[in-house]
């Protein structure tokens, strides 16, 4: 009795020193994992998601972005090269169609007399070349074709290198997007593991559960550089397209307006109209090469000068060849009719390219669209599947483990959700960025710089079109 006494009486201090303090243990940790899931968890899962969709912008932002992004690409090599080009085209053809020099002759002799004596003789001659008929309309129209084609060269490089750069750009916002969306991840990471860590030391939770999550902590550290790496290569790619220093800021993104595309104004159906523009001075410098290149000159002459029999006489000339190659050239002007309809047909095939390219970026835009209705429904059908998970982690139940491997697949569909918006936002940007190509941009240009004095400004007319050229005419 009395050692029942005394085991009760020592009872206190076993149950002060062994039970209690595990039990306590317990308790802080169930309400540390408890905080840590319902307080951290559902606001890093759900209010730190970055924004990666493109919202539209307000219409004075739009501007500004817009005008710094031609202000770059006007100081770009290849458009100051292209523009260099068309205002040597320009020089070039002021002297289209000018008549040739007239000629001056001076000729002296010795006439000799039948009684036996000489006198010198003087002469002189003016004579004007002229040129074939229709000869100076073919050199004008080869000079207005040669504009022609460098603004249309001009036009190419402007919309290639927009749609260069405006892809760069939208490619590394699109990986700077990635980037924030892994760390918002290695924060949700991160937070599990403190769970994990209090849960460890209670057993709670098994090992497996702590490999899941530091794996899935290397593999966003890893996916992490990568897209770092990625954004250095694009941002590489577009400084290299305005040539300007690494230390010097990017330009803003920007992409055309589909209403301000002209399918009948595109650089490949300016090329080809060129082209057709060309073969057309073609056909008719061949035709005029059948008819006959004359010139005309007045003559003088003094005949027995420094006698009393001196006289001058005055004469004008006309000279002409003789076309004998007619059928030659005629052959000539018949290649250049076919050259004029193959350039016809690829103006049609340039505007069916175009409709093609507008469709896709439509069509882009629209598959964007979906994916954001489909990331946020993911986040609503996830939203009480995570709070679920939440609460049985937070208190500990025996599947603790298995809902920290249930939460992590929780936050792996999240952000498979969001790359998902990521990803159809940067293919509808790569499609508008293309669209650069149809609708080359008018960029500002600079008062001092000599191949800037024109504005790019076709030179196409009504009478362009493929129905009304000559060459289409003769074909049907």
């Amino acid at each position: 009795m009395g050692e029942g006494l005394l085991a009760m009486r020592h009872t206190p201090a076993v149950v002060l020193n062994k039970v209690w303090p595990r039990f306590i243990f317990n308790i802080v940790l169930r309400l540390r994992a408890f905080v840590l899931l319902c307080g951290w968890l559902p606001g890093i899962a759900w209010s730190a998601e970055p924004e990666v969709a493109t919202s539209p912008l307000p219409d004075n932002t739009e501007q500004v972005s817009r005008e710094a992004f031609l202000t770059a690409l006007a100081h770009a090599p290849m458009v100051a090269a292209a523009r260099a080009r068309l205002s040597a085209a320009r020089h070039d053809g002021a002297a289209a169609g000018v008549l040739p020099d007239p000629r001056l002759g001076l000729g002296v002799g010795l006439e000799t007399m039948r009684s036996g004596g000489s006198s010198p003789m003087y002469g002189a001659l003016l004579e004007q070349p002229l040129p074939r008929w229709g000869e100076r309309d073919a050199q004008r129209m080869t000079a207005t074709s040669q504009i022609r084609l460098a603004e249309a060269e001009l036009a190419e490089a402007l919309g290639d290198q927009a749609a260069v750069l405006a892809t760069a750009l939208a490619e590394a916002r699109a990986w700077r997007a990635t980037i924030e969306l892994r760390h918002a991840s290695e924060k949700r990471i991160q937070v599990l593991k403190d769970v994990l860590h209090g849960q460890l030391a209670s057993g709670a939770a098994p090992l497996g559960a702590a490999l899941a999550l530091d794996t899935r902590a290397q593999e966003l550290t890893l996916q992490i550089t990568e897209a770092e790496r990625q954004v250095a290569d694009a941002e590489a790619e577009a400084r290299g397209r305005l040539a300007i220093a690494p230390t010097e800021p990017l330009p803003p993104v920007a992409f055309p307006h589909l209403a301000s595309i002209d399918m009948g104004a595109t650089p490949l159906a300016l090329r080809a109209l060129a082209t057709r523009s060309a073969a057309e001075a073609d056909e008719r410098g061949a035709e005029s090469r059948g008819n006959p290149e004359t010139s005309v000159g007045v003559g003088w002459d003094r005949e027995q000068a420094g006698t009393t029999d001196q006289n001058d006489k005055f004469r004008l000339s006309f000279t002409m060849s003789l076309p004998v190659h007619r059928a030659a050239y005629e052959a000539t002007a018949e290649a250049a009719r076919a050259r004029a309809r193959a350039a016809s047909h690829e103006v049609d095939g340039s505007r069916w390219m175009a409709r093609s390219l507008i469709e896709r970026a439509t069509r882009a835009q629209a598959q964007a669209a979906r994916s954001r209705s489909a990331a946020d429904a993911v986040s609503d059908r996830t939203r009480t599947e995570m709070d679920a998970i939440t609460q049985q982690v937070g208190l500990a139940q025996p599947a603790a483990g298995g809902s920290l491997i249930q939460a992590i697949d929780v936050l792996d569909r999240i952000t498979a959700a969001q790359q998902q918006v990521i990803d159809a936002e940067l293919t509808s940007a790569l499609a508008l960025a293309d669209l650069w190509r149809l609708a080359p941009p008018v960029v500002p240009t600079k008062a001092d710089v000599p191949d800037a004095e024109h504005p790019v400004t076709p030179s196409a007319s009504p009478t362009d079109s493929p129905a009304n050229s000559p060459a289409m005419k003769a074909e049907k």
